[in-house]
């Protein structure tokens, strides 16, 4: 076959019918948040997955053509990766990036990334065509993929690579024929018998093949009465085997292509079994049932796992599902008899029922449900009475507060999940070396007493506190020039001149307590400068 990639594979009709198809059914579908701990599942229309997918989902793309193009990635290349915007900590939108442009793998295990927890962690890395590169935690990643490993999809477009490069040259053979065929439709035949002349003069075939296309050629004149005379008979030309085989084979593209994507054959135009048209109804259950709820499985637990926050997941109050009511609405005498079904055994009301088929409530009247006046307790005999509703379960303990505070505030200032892990793993040092340091002074204090050399203890403790600093510190040199190491010993020599002016000229240990008192201010302009 011909060469394949990512452009010229859409190029093949069945391929781009299957992709834009399912693709576009995805996209069209509410996509919607609910509260699982109310009776009937709560839409949560201020959750903001509800905006994201079912309005913009971000400040340039509608949610249409931004699911539409990652589920469409997906078909092609197995993975579709969109990067998450957080604000406040709660997504904002969904941005997709060029599939081609990014790639996983994990943290190297070295010692510096096992200090500050990163050893073995799995992160996207990405490098774009105008070169920006980067690097993001799952978590900051909503990412769609097909059958693969688990952690990445594999890819259709190389795994059929030959089946979709036949297509497109039995499909680039049949256009070269079209256009350099000389073959007609059909051929006027002259006949012998009595009182017919012989042989036809060259100008009588000319006047007779001029006379004919004038009746005969173009649109206008299709199906007019053809007179045949001088012993002419008009012959039709067959389909040729070789034609033959070619209608058989672009048939067969059509279905291997149905069976790559798990789509009912009929979806792509193959209506040869006649079961199928007489069952086509069904077929289309089929297809939302076999093809988009497996696609939808994928979209509705990714939304759970990243655009849910982690109070929702450890309490699991949130969860994410598609509407197909659209997709699956049968027949209007059909819904009528199921609702009459379900309001007369009691797990319909009058507004439910009004509601399933987008029309306005009838007011309390309508939330009653009915049941059977014969209708009594297996056992007991006694005329049915509903249970007594069981109480709501307790909440949970969330686990991750300091996590998700932590999150909160370098999100706010516009840092990723990465540098936020950093951020803290630096904040925690600092916290455990200033505990040392206040143990450090106070002790300098007392024996200073005797001999009034407060401010020399001081100036040996902060030259050892430098160091005690720069070590743990250090692994943040690595991590994609957050800080070089000549700024890294900047900030650290303008935290020990500052907190060495504070406390020297301390006289006794109030004074000392007063400027100790002010180490966590000191503490987060370190931090407020490390991250910038």
């Amino acid at each position: 076959g011909l060469p394949v990639n990512h452009t010229t594979v859409l190029t093949s009709g069945p391929v781009y019918q299957a992709i834009n198809m399912v693709s576009s059914d995805l996209a069209q579908l509410p996509l919607e948040p609910y509260d699982t701990q109310a009776t009937k599942g709560k839409l949560l229309t201020g959750h903001p997955i509800h905006r994201i997918w079912n309005v913009k989902a971000n400040n340039e793309m509608l949610s249409f053509h931004v699911r539409q193009t990652l589920q469409g990635w997906a078909m092609i290349h197995g993975n579709a990766i969109g990067v998450i915007e957080w604000v406040n900590n709660r997504p904002a939108g969904v941005y997709p990036l060029p599939p081609g442009s990014v790639w996983v793998e994990r943290v190297p295990p070295t010692v510096d990334m096992a200090e500050v927890g990163l050893a073995g962690q799995l992160i996207y890395r990405y490098a774009l065509d105008n070169g920006a590169e980067g690097t993001l935690f799952p978590e900051e990643v909503f990412h769609i993929r097909l059958f693969g490993n688990g952690i990445w999809g594999y890819s259709p477009l190389k795994l059929f690579r030959d089946t979709f490069g036949n297509g497109l040259a039995m499909t680039k053979f049949q256009g070269k024929s079209f256009a350099n065929a000389a073959r007609p439709s059909g051929l006027l035949k002259k006949t012998y018998g009595p009182g017919i002349p012989a042989k036809l003069s060259p100008e009588a075939r000319q006047n007779l093949k001029r006379e004919w296309q004038e009746i005969h050629s173009g649109l206008d004149n299709t199906g007019k009465v053809a007179l045949l005379t001088d012993g002419l008979d008009w012959v039709q030309m067959s389909v040729t085997n070789e034609e033959a085989q070619m209608i058989d084979s672009m048939k067969l593209y059509r279905e291997q292509v149905a069976a790559i994507y798990n789509i009912p054959p009929h979806k792509l135009g193959a209506m040869e079994n006649s079961a199928v048209r007489a069952n086509i109804e069904e077929q289309n259950r089929n297809y939302v049932q076999s093809t988009l709820m497996p696609h939808a499985k994928v979209w509705e637990q990714e939304c759970v796992d990243k655009l849910c926050s982690s109070r929702e997941k450890a309490r699991n109050t949130c969860y994410v599902r598609f509407d197909f009511k659209a997709l699956l609405r049968a027949d209007t005498k059909t819904r009528f008899e199921a609702y009459s079904v379900a309001k007369q055994w009691g797990w319909m009301s009058s507004n439910d029922i009004l509601r399933a088929e987008d029309m306005d409530e009838i007011g309390q009247q309508g939330d009653v449900y009915l049941v059977p006046l014969n209708m009594a307790d297996a056992e007991t005999g006694e005329p049915f009475a509903a249970p007594e509703p069981p109480p709501a379960p307790e909440p949970e303990p969330v686990e991750d507060e300091e996590e998700e505070q932590m999150l909160t505030l370098h999100r706010k200032n516009g840092k990723s999940r990465f540098q936020a892990q950093l951020w803290d793993y630096a904040r925690k040092t600092l916290i455990a070396k200033q505990a040392i340091e206040t143990k450090a002074l106070t002790r300098a204090m007392k024996q200073s007493k005797a001999k009034g050399d407060f401010e020399q203890r001081c100036e040996r403790h902060y030259k050892k506190f430098a160091d005690a600093l720069r070590d743990p510190l250090e692994a943040l040199t690595t991590i994609h020039g957050l800080v070089t190491a000549a700024e890294l010993d900047e900030l650290i020599a303008d935290y020990i001149t500052e907190s060495f002016d504070a406390v020297s000229g301390a006289t006794d240990e109030e004074q000392l307590g007063e400027a100790i008192a002010d180490f966590p201010k000191r503490i987060e302009a370190f931090l407020a400068r490390l991250m910038k």
